[in-house]
C-alpha cells in the first residue's frame, strides 16, 4: 500500500474528527449484506422480518428504553436521567435510517432538548451518535402515524404521500438479498411486492412500544439512544457507582 498525499491524510483526520465528535449522520449508511442473527418474532407473511431485540445489542444498534427526567436543569448532566434497561430493546441502526428516520426526525421536540440538555448545546435534530429523548404523549403520536402510514402502504402503496417515507426504503432489508442490475424502479417493485415485511415490522415496533409506557407508567419519556454512546454512559454510571461504595 502506498503512502497517504498529505490531502489524504488531512481527509481522514476530518473524518475522524466528525465521528469522535459525534456530528450528525447525514446520509444512509449501506446496507451491510447479512443474513438476520435472530428473530422476537415470526413475520406475519413469512416473507423476512426485521428485527427488534430484547436487551442490549453494541453492534450498531439503538437502545430505545423509558426514562424519567429528574428534574432536568440547563447544565448538561446526564444523571438527572434515570434509565430503566429492564424495559430496553435494541434496534439495527439501519432499520432506524431506511425505515425510521422521518418519524424519529419529525417527533424530536427541540424545546424537550434543550429543558434537558441545556441552551449551550447546539440543536441540529436526530443524533445518530447520541441521545434522544421523546415524552409518552409524542411517542404516542408517533406510533399512531407509523399505525397509518403502514395501512396506506398496504392499501395505496403508490399514493404521492407515501413519498417521504419511501425516499429512503432499501429492498436488501425486505428480502435479504442483492439483485444485481436492479434499475430504481426495478428496486421500487421489489419493496412493493414485499412491502407486508415492512408493515409487519411497523406494527410489531407500535406494540412494543405501547408495551414499554404501558409496562413503566411511572416514567415519563423514551429514549433512543446510539448503543455506544450507551455503552460509555453505563461504563461511567458503574465507575460513579463503585466510587461512592467503596
Amino acid at each position: 500500500m502506498g503512502k497517504l498525499s498529505e490531502t489524504d491524510m488531512k481527509m481522514l483526520e476530518k473524518a475522524a474528527t466528525e465521528f469522535l465528535r459525534g456530528d450528525n449522520w447525514k446520509k444512509p449508511i449501506p446496507p451491510k449484506m447479512r443474513r438476520p442473527r435472530g428473530q422476537d418474532y415470526p413475520s406475519l407473511k413469512g416473507k423476512g422480518y426485521l428485527e427488534i431485540r430484547e436487551g442490549p445489542y453494541e453492534e450498531e444498534y439503538f437502545w430505545i428504553m423509558p426514562v424519567k427526567l429528574l428534574n432536568a436543569e440547563p447544565n448538561g448532566d446526564l444523571r438527572k436521567i434515570q434509565f430503566f434497561p429492564k424495559g430496553q430493546i435494541s434496534i439495527d441502526v439501519d432499520y432506524i435510517i431506511c425505515f425510521l428516520r422521518v418519524f424519529v426526525e419529525k417527533y424530536l421536540n427541540k424545546d424537550l432538548y434543550f429543558k434537558v440538555w441545556g441552551n449551550h448545546f447546539e440543536f441540529e435534530g436526530f443524533e445518530w451518535f447520541g441521545e434522544n429523548i421523546y415524552s409518552y404523549s409524542d411517542m404516542k403520536k408517533m406510533l399512531k402515524e407509523i399505525t397509518e402510514t403502514a395501512k396506506l402502504l398496504e392499501k395505496d402503496y403508490d399514493n404521492p404521500i407515501l413519498d417521504q417515507f419511501k425516499k429512503d426504503y432499501n429492498y436488501h432489508y425486505l428480502i435479504y438479498s442483492h439483485i444485481p442490475g436492479l434499475t430504481e424502479e426495478g428496486e421500487n417493485n421489489v419493496i412493493k411486492k414485499n412491502i407486508d415485511v415492512l408493515t409487519d415490522f411497523y406494527r410489531r415496533f407500535v406494540k412494543r412500544i405501547e408495551l414499554m409506557m404501558k409496562q413503566y407508567p411511572d416514567c415519563t419519556h423514551i429514549a433512543f439512544e446510539d448503543s455506544l454512546e450507551g455503552a460509555i454512559r453505563v461504563r461511567d454510571e458503574e465507575y460513579i457507582r463503585k466510587s461512592k461504595h467503596p
